[in-house]
């Protein structure tokens, strides 16, 4: 196909065009309401933008805080990890068997079996 057999469909295709797309404005506001529409346009995505940004500067900032926190040496050191193992485990196990430390009382009355010597 030569180039004068594609001119009638191109033609066809710009009548089209028109068509469906109308001609643009020619008045002096032309392109003020081209800008104004792609400012609109451009201000929805912004809000979004906006709230992003901040996420991640207050992520960031928070990050910054948890790093300098680590970093800082403790002025005490904890006892979980100055005691020993043994010491540990009886702090852990203290609540468990304290009912199997109390002191047991004997009432050695002249009632008791425990007087009688033949018992």
């Amino acid at each position: 196909m030569s180039q004068e057999d594609r001119q009638p469909q191109l033609e066809a295709l710009f009548t089209r065009y028109r068509e469906a797309c109308g001609s643009p404005d020619p008045s002096p506001n032309f392109m003020p309401m081209l800008w104004t529409k792609i400012e609109a346009r451009q201000n929805k995505g912004l809000l979004f933008e906006r709230i992003a940004r901040t996420f991640v500067s207050s992520t960031l900032a928070a990050c910054g805080m948890l790093g300098i926190l680590i970093l800082l040496p403790n002025q005490q050191p904890s006892a979980f990890f100055s005691g020993s193992y043994v010491e540990a485990i009886a702090t852990a196990n203290a609540h468990e068997t304290a009912p199997y430390l109390e002191p047991v009382r004997f009432d050695l009355g002249q009632d008791s079996a425990l007087m009688d010597p033949e018992f």
